[in-house]
């Protein structure tokens, strides 16, 4: 490569370089200010730059933006300061912010580039980039803010740029320019830099609008020619504003200093001419302001150029249409013809001016209407004399005005702009020339009146031939005319030329009114348009007399009234005559009778009477006109008799014809409009105007049109009638007394019959569905309610009339829409519902009207209203749920005193009363519950044996009994906390935390066990678990704040302790009380609820006032059994929240003992048997003693007592355990000993586990005893078997120590007889589940069912092998019990690998051709895998319980299913295949799956992601229903299983299924998730080294396998003398969906038929058979190695080994002597349907 040479220039000469040219610019000679005065005396930088020329060079853009390469500058200022002489706009604005951001870090380098930037800024300035521009001002104002005094020599070379952005067309530059020059300058300094600068400037101005042009201020090489003339239009226009600027601020002295700069522009005749027809309207409008600026300021320059100007200018004006420009033009015209009229003669010296004028005036003054148009009178009124006076002036200007109005600028919506400035015109110029004493001027006066505005007013009312004028007339003109009208009848000189214009306005106004037609038009005249114009003129009129109120329009008032008086009669009469035009005469009526007073009313009220036949004879629309004028003239006559009968006849009128159905509708909506315009316009009727007409029509309206089905008159006329007419009668009592009382009681009955259907039928014990007529009555009354309760008084009124109507509206408010029922059409439904909601919002309205009227101060009312809401809160037959009574009651308290509440929720007495039934005696159910509740198994209140022996409850329909209604509606309530703290101000009203936190622990127990809790049905679950969750956050905080009473824990602690032993009131507040009153009252009904309630409360405050050992010791006197102070249930209580900080004191210890020892003194159950309805003290203390002491176990060794007094208390107890024979007074109390037993020998257990003896065989024979024959069907056995279970589970836990011997080989002993018991259990559970209803599933049962199952894991195999329990525990894998379900199925797959196991050996040594064994599948999991759940709505939100439970049953049930496939032998795979094929069942199984996992389903589901869990294996024990994850996991585990024990049936089904979408999902989703598993597990199976070399392992011949994981193939080669025999098996990426490809690679000594054969049986066995390669391959050898052998193949599938029992030809054919496969010949003898060989056809 050679050596880079530089670039060659032309002439050799140095290229051109920017910097270099900036250095050049920096070496010029400095200039001298010494002698400089003004600003120059700031100049004193000898190194400042001079200026040669004296005039500043303006920049062009063949100009670079130099920068002078200073060596004293920062090298990054120098690269910025070279960016930003780049051409490119994006280039240049980055560097311009860099330099901004540099400059503000580094202030000082500001000095050292302002010779740089004077340059940089006047060519920036002009930048056609707006952003740069405005960015390099921002630049300007941060250097200039910072030069200071060295700006002042370089000010005169920036300071036109600087004007001239003060000066941009984009105001963002000009106030960044505008802020920058005022920063520097204070404001008595700027005038002087004008001044000091001045000739600069106009040098620079002179230079841009003089020399400069659109191809010298850009480059037209970089620039486009709309840039580059936009640009310079916007330099131009700016340089005429900074002109301007100069002239109005700088003095005439000041300016005369530079005149001749000044004359340079004014005298150049090129800028004159150039810039007035310039085609850019910017600087034409520039030059406008120029002239105006000029001619206010300056008018002596102008002046003696007009002969320069005027030409150019005038020529300019009368052609200018942009409007963007007229503003200023026209205010330069203005001046122009004002201060200089005779330039007007100047440009005449050529050409006449007037037809220039003319013709402008034709043209629609080129545009803009609202500027011009107001400018014509200033305008014409200033033309010269000599104009004026030529010969017809005055018609040529205004004929030319008024063609004008055609021009296409001219439309509707400035018409007026137009008409007011002609009409302002013609009255001055006549006004004018009628003061003239000149006779021409006079006749040139009345010209103007009679002939050009009267013309002018005839067009307007008449309108013109001419269409396009009609069509911008705009009708509301009208003040107009009247306006100037008006004027020159104020003028006493024009009064003789007004009138034959009033004559001909008088013929015009009342003959076309009477004739209803005008000759003076071609087309038909619009009488409605015509009377609107003619009424609003004589309003107009009257309106503008009366604002000037002037003398001397006494004579016009005169004539006005005249004229209203006969147009007011002739536009009646006519109404009349003229039907057709009725509307707008009858309009014209009301105007005339609305503006004018009524005069000679005799004809008048005659022809008003006659005109009431229009509305029935008349158009449709003349209704509301005549109804408009008739009500008017009632209420505008003098003479009340007149008006009355005038009424009255209407009345009658429309009374007639509403009692007919043609003219009904047309009746009412007059008599609506009739009503509204009284009440609008404030009319008086009063009770003189009542009339039976009216009464009847509104009575039929009320009373019956809005409650028949079919009407005709629409329901808002009625309602409007109704509405209108009551307003009215309560205002001036316009109705009857009698009559106005009817119709409030019947809308008080129509509410009334609505709210009824908010009760529930006592047949249906559902809610009636209302008539769709009474939901359309209901709505008319509340919207006739709303209209009359808007005003105060009304409403008040109407409370008055009505005690009831507030209730029926409160309780309208709150409607229920029914869910309609299935049968029923949904477009009905949809009806009754929109209307239902209609009615809630109305009423709401009314309502809100009402209470804020008539509700605050009546305390009658009130009480009403509450006591009706409080029923209706305990009343099961409204339908009001506890939200909507709560939402009802917020409704209430916020219109009345907040003591109402108080009313609402009554005593503690009517609290316990309302609750005596559903919370009163229970049924043996109630021994469930104590399974969970310690509380129930200890009391002893009598039970009944059935549900039919309490007294019954009833139900609403959301399940809830009365008292349920009332506790849930107050817990929600209460729910608040403003509500909250507002109801426990007051603290008498803690008892009902009490009884709310008693419901709400009855309500959990519902939850344990639905049939104990009878305050409401399973339906109404989800709404009591709201509530439960309500009432405990109510209770904590109820808590919380109680808690602050106490100060010292110990003293109040001691103080509860001597109420409770004295029984009195404690006297430490209010949380005291409330826990002495739970421990000493007990309620009667309830105490177990009691109990509870106690012991949460002991237990939240041991936590929360952290409760001393020392303080709780107190209580134990309190707790023995001997105590009288407390009763048991609350002994129990208080020992249960206090043994956990009591466990390790002595105190606590010889409690225990002293119970122990007490205990240990009772030899027969009998001494136990305690019943309240016998009392026996010491049986009652006996009881206790067993209670207490299991009641104060502790968690950890339950017992803290010497083990010789444990042992002792054992052995004191055997007799009584022995004694089985004591008769109960009650199997109950029975129950409920041997459970406390049952518990007593659990706790010793635990407490003596290390101790050895007898004692274990005993307790392991206790069990036995309480668990065998027990029929837990029975809630009294279930109480026993259950804590009899939770001992077994006990002593099984214990005997897993490996130090206690005699325990294990005692649990040993009994192990069988205690499986089969536990089996027996678990076959119970199965006749139990299946009398159970399907929606009710108690948890008490559930734990039950839990601890019997942990208890089945035990169970050894042979004894679950022996019983006959399959068949239930099949049915208990679909129980609603996840635990059973699990246990179930791990119970039976035991079972299943037994069975297999046996099945597979019975097979294996059968002969198939002759005892052919079948191994059927069990029908029962056939009945449960053909039958899948319906999952249908899996996906939703809130799946229903039973849906779990049967989906999870039916996955087990396959798992189970699959467990059958688990170490089988060939044939019984075979025999079960074959049967799931025959049953289709794969079917079944995958859309259960696809659905689960959201395979294939809907656009928009997303597949469950397998990514982060294995499928390979899945343990059930860790499935947990409540979690969609473990469906999903187990689902995508079958879905394994099926592809690895059946991928021939699952595949099947994938071909033939009919659902691309789902075919398309199940393909990816296994390709994505399965497949690679799949191929991974063949590839392994055939790399492990026992399976290898089984494959391996050939006598003869070599025989290897070689995998290839990546490709997902494996090759078989076969070598035979020294030849190789291969085939290769390819998976596919979607295996086992697609079937294995097997290539022949290479053949020996076979011929193709046999080698076809052998690859498709190598195909079939993992394709068909469901094997794998292992199978394939262990088939291709046997039939190679056969083959070589000597042993023919089937001659039917060619292959010698069969595909279908692995066995070879054994049947051969008599006479060919060929041998076939059984199972090939048996398959040809059912396709062929003979008996006969393939290949000779001799029958076999």
């Amino acid at each position: 490569m050679g050596r880079p040479t530089k670039p060659r220039v032309k002439g050799n000469m140095q290229p051109a370089s920017s910097s270099r040219a900036a250095e050049l610019a920096g070496s010029g000679h400095s200039l001298s200010f010494e002698n400089l005065g003004g600003f120059a005396q700031f100049v004193g930088t000898p190194a400042t730059s001079g200026i040669i020329n004296s005039r500043p060079a303006t920049p062009s853009s063949s100009d670079g933006h130099e920068s002078a390469a200073l060596p004293d500058l920062d090298p990054e200022l120098v690269v910025i300061l070279k960016k930003v002489s780049k051409r490119d706009s994006v280039t240049k604005l980055k560097a311009l912010e860099e330099l901004e951001a540099y400059l503000q870090s580094n202030k000082h380098a500001v000095g050292h580039i302002l010779h740089n930037w004077v340059t940089m800024y006047s060519k920036l300035v002009l930048e056609v980039d707006r952003r740069v521009r405005l960015v390099a001002n921002q630049v300007h104002a941060l250097i200039t803010a910072n030069a200071k005094k060295k700006l002042a020599p370089l000010l005169k070379e920036f300071i036109g740029p600087w004007l001239l952005s003060m000066n941009d067309q984009s105001k963002d530059i000009v106030r960044v320019a505008q802020n920058a020059f005022e920063s520097v300058f204070a404001v008595d300094k700027r005038l002087g830099v004008i001044s000091f600068c001045q000739k600069e400037i106009l040098d620079y101005v002179t230079d841009m609008l003089l020399y400069k042009t659109a191809e010298t201020l850009s480059d037209a090489r970089y620039v486009s020619k709309e840039d580059m003339l936009s640009k310079y239009a916007r330099v131009v226009a700016s340089c005429f504003q900074v002109a301007s600027y100069l002239i109005t601020t700088l003095s005439i002295e000041e300016r005369a200093k530079c005149q001749a700069e000044y004359d340079v522009i004014l005298d150049d005749t090129t800028m004159w001419k150039k810039f007035a027809t310039h085609n850019n309207p910017v600087i034409r409008k520039a030059l406008y302001m120029f002239i105006k600026t000029l001619l206010l300021s300056w008018i002596d320059v102008v002046e003696p150029r007009l002969e320069l100007i005027c030409p150019q200018f005038y020529a300019s004006v009368f052609v200018e249409k942009d409007t963007a420009t007229h503003s200023d033009m026209w205010d330069a015209l203005l001046l122009m013809t004002k201060k200089l009229p005779n330039s007007w003669i100047i440009i005449g010296k050529k050409k006449p001016a007037l037809p220039k004028l003319y013709n402008f005036l034709r043209n629609g003054l080129n545009g803009s209407v609202s500027i011009a148009y107001p400018s014509m009178l200033a305008l014409l009124a200033n033309l010269p004399d000599e104009l004026k006076h030529s010969p017809n002036f005055y018609k040529d200007v205004f004929d030319n005005f008024w063609k004008g109005f055609s021009a296409e600028y001219i439309d509707k919506t400035n018409s007026h702009i137009f008409l007011n400035a002609y009409a302002e015109c013609i009255v001055y110029f006549a006004i004018t020339l009628s003061k003239s004493n000149d006779e021409e001027s006079t006749k040139s006066a009345i010209a103007l009146i009679e002939g050009t505005f009267w013309d002018m007013i005839k067009v307007y009312f008449l309108n013109s031939r001419d269409s396009k004028i009609n069509d911008k007339l705009d009708v509301n003109s009208y003040a107009i005319i009247a306006k100037h009208l008006v004027v020159l009848a104020s003028v006493d000189s024009v009064k003789n030329c007004m009138k034959a214009l009033w004559t001909h306005l008088d013929e015009l106004l009342v003959q076309t009114v009477v004739d209803c037609g005008s000759v003076a038009t071609r087309a038909p005249l619009d009488m409605d348009v015509f009377c609107q114009k003619t009424g609003g003129f004589l309003a107009a009129l009257s309106s503008e007399v009366k604002a000037a109120n002037n003398p001397k329009h006494a004579d016009l008032t005169a004539y006005t009234n005249d004229l209203a008086k006969r147009l007011l009669l002739a536009s009646v009469e006519s109404s009349i005559a003229h039907k057709d035009k009725s509307f707008g005469l009858l309009i014209l009526s009301n105007q005339l009778v609305n503006t004018y007073p009524v005069q000679d009313t005799k004809g008048l009220v005659y022809a008003t009477e006659q005109s009431l036949n229009l509305l029935e004879t008349g158009p449709e629309n003349t209704s509301a006109s005549l109804a408009s004028y008739y009500v008017t003239l009632i209420s505008k006559l003098d003479d009340a008799s007149e008006s009355i009968k005038l009424w009255n006849t209407l009345m009658s009128t429309l009374s007639s014809m509403f009692s007919k159905d043609e003219s009904a509708l047309r009746s009412a909506m007059t008599l609506v409009l009739v009503l509204e315009q009284i009440h609008a316009e404030k009319i008086v009727l009063d009770a003189s105007y009542q009339s039976d007409a009216l009464d009847k029509m509104v009575e039929d309206a009320a009373l019956v049109r809005l409650n028949e089905a079919a009407i005709i008159v629409p329901r808002p006329v009625l309602e409007g009638i109704v509405s209108w007419s009551l307003r009215l009668h309560l205002s001036y009592g316009i109705l009857s007394d009698d009559r106005a009382n009817a119709i409030i009681k019947t809308l008080e009955s129509n509410l009334v019959a609505f709210n009824r259907y908010q009760y529930i039928e006592k047949t249906t014990l559902a809610l009636p569905e209302p008539a769709i007529q009474v939901l359309k009555s209901t709505l008319s009354t509340l919207n006739i309610l709303q209209k009359v309760a808007e005003d105060k008084e009304h409403a008040v009124a109407l409370t008055q009339l009505s005690d009831q109507m507030v209730c029926q509206v409160f309780d309208a408010m709150f409607v229920t829409a029914k869910t309609p029922h299935e049968e029923e059409e949904q477009a009905k439904a949809e009806d009754n519902e929109a209307l239902s909601l209609q009615i809630s919002q109305r009423a709401a309205v009314v309502w809100n009207s009402l209470a804020s009227a008539a509700l605050a101060d009546n305390a009658p009312l009130q009480s009403t209203l509450i006591q009706r809401v409080k029923r209706s809160i305990t009343d099961i037959q409204y339908s009001a749920s506890p939200s909507d009574s709560v939402r009802r009651i917020s409704t209430l308290l916020a219109v009345v005193p907040s003591s109402a509440m108080a009313d609402i929720l009554g005593t503690e007495q009517d609290w316990k009363t309302l609750a005596s039934v559903p919370l009163g005696q229970h049924t043996n159910e109630y021994l469930t519950l104590g399974l969970v509740d310690v509380y129930a198994s200890l009391s002893v209140e009598p039970l009944v044996d059935d549900l039919g022996e309490l007294r019954p409850v009833t139900y609403d329909i959301y399940g809830l009994c009365s008292f349920a209604r009332f506790a849930l509606f107050l817990g929600e309530y209460l729910s608040d906390a403003q509500a909250r703290r507002a109801f426990f101000a007051d603290g008498d009203r803690d008892w009902v935390i009490r009884q709310l936190m008693i419901v709400c622990i009855a309500c959990e127990q519902g939850f344990l066990a639905p049939d104990v809790c009878r305050l409401w049905e399973i339906k109404a679950i989800e709404g009591v678990r709201v509530f439960v969750q309500s009432a405990s956050q109510v209770f904590n905080d109820w808590l919380a704040e109680s808690l602050a009473e106490v100060d010292n824990v110990s003293s109040w602690n001691s103080c509860l302790v001597e109420a409770i032993q004295t029984k009195s009131a404690p006297g430490q507040g209010r949380l005291a009380k409330f826990i002495a009153q739970l421990m000493l009252s007990q309620e009667a009904n309830h105490p177990a609820l009691s109990a509870q309630l106690l012991q949460r409360v002991l237990q939240r405050l041991v936590i929360l006032l952290n409760w001393q050992t020392a303080d709780a010791e107190k209580w134990l006197p309190l707790v023995k059994a001997e105590s009288e102070a407390l009763d048991l249930l609350s002994k129990v209580s208080i020992l249960t929240s206090f043994k956990g900080i009591l466990g390790s004191t002595d105190a606590f210890k010889h409690y225990q003992s002293d119970l122990s020892s007490k205990l240990s003194g009772i030899s027969s159950q009998e001494q136990l048997d305690y019943d309240v309805e016998d009392p026996d003290l010491k049986k009652k203390k006996n009881w206790s003693l067993l209670a207490l002491l299991n009641a104060s176990s502790l968690k950890l060794g339950s017992f803290d007592i010497p083990r010789q007094r444990l042992m002792y208390l054992i052995q004191g107890i055997r007799p009584l355990l022995s004694d089985q024979d004591t008769d109960f007074s009650s199997d109950q109390h029975k129950a409920r000993v041997q459970a406390q037993l049952a518990q007593l020998l659990k706790h010793l257990a635990e407490s003596v586990q290390d101790v050895s003896g007898s004692h274990w065989s005993f307790f392991l024979q206790c069990c036995y005893g309480w668990v065998t024959l027990a029929d837990t069907t029975q809630p009294e056995e279930l109480l026993v078997a259950y804590h009899a279970l939770d001992l077994l589970h006990t002593l099984y836990s214990l005997s897993g120590d490996a130090s206690n011997d005699e325990l294990q080989d005692a649990v040993q002993d009994m192990m069988p007889a205690l499986s089969k018991s536990l089996l027996q259990l678990m076959a119970n559970e199965e006749k139990y589940l299946q009398q159970q209803k399907r929606d009710e599933h108690p948890q008490a049962r559930l734990v039950y069912q839990t601890l019997l199952s942990d208890l089945l894991e035990h169970i050894p195999e042979k004894t679950l092998i022996d019983s006959d329990c399959f068949d239930n525990l099949n049915a208990l894998i679909r129980t609603p019990n996840d635990v059973l379900q699990k246990r179930a199925y791990l119970l039976l797959k035991k079972y299943i690998a037994h069975r297999v196991q046996d099945l597979s050996v019975k097979l294996e040594f059968t002969e198939t051709s002759e005892e052919e064994t079948h191994a059927d599948i069990d029908s029962a999991i056939f009945d449960v895998i053909l039958n899948p759940p319906d999952l249908s709505g899996w996906q939703s939100v809130g799946i229903e319980e039973h849906t779990i439970h049967e989906a999870l049953g039916y996955l087990l049930t396959w798992m189970l299913m699959f467990d059958h496939f688990t170490d089988i032998t060939f044939k019984l795979k075979q025999e079960y295949t074959a049967q799931l094929k025959d049953r289709e069942a794969v079917s079944h199984l995958m859309p259960i799956l696809c659905k689960i996992l959201s395979v294939g389903q809907q656009q928009g589901s997303k597949s469950f992601d397998l990514a982060p869990w294995s499928i390979v294996e899945y343990d059930t024990d860790g499935f947990d229903s409540t979690s969609e994850m473990s469906f999903l996991v187990l689902a995508s585990h079958l879905y394994y299983r099926a592809l690895t024990h059946i991928p021939s049936l699952v595949r099947l089904w994938w071909i033939d299924c009919k659902y691309r979408q789902l075919t398309i999902g199940v393909e990816t989703y296994t390709e994505k998730y399965f497949s690679q598993q799949l191929i991974s597990n063949e590839m392994d199976l055939v790399n492990r080294p026992d399976i290898k070399s089984q494959l391996q392992e050939n006598d003869d011949n070599e025989f290897t396998v070689k995998t290839l994981k990546a490709a997902g193939e494996v090759t078989a080669t076969y070598r035979v003398d020294e030849q190789n025999m291969q085939i290769a098996i390819k998976m596919p990426s979607n295996f086992p969906l697609r079937q294995i490809d097997v290539e022949g690679v290479q053949k020996v000594g076979v011929n193709d038929k046999q080698w076809r054969g052998w690859m498709f049986a190598v195909a079939a066995v993992i394709g068909s058979q469901n094997g794998n390669i292992v199978d394939a391959l262990t088939v291709f050898k046997r039939n190679v190695n056969l083959h070589f052998n000597g042993v023919e193949d089937c001659t039917i599938c060619y292959s010698i080994i069969s595909i279908q029992d692995r066995s070879i030809p054994t049947k051969q054919c008599r006479t060919c002597k060929n041998k076939f496969h059984s199972s090939c010949l048996y398959k040809w003898f059912r396709s062929s349907d003979t008996a006969s060989c393939p290949l000779c056809r001799t029958v076999f």
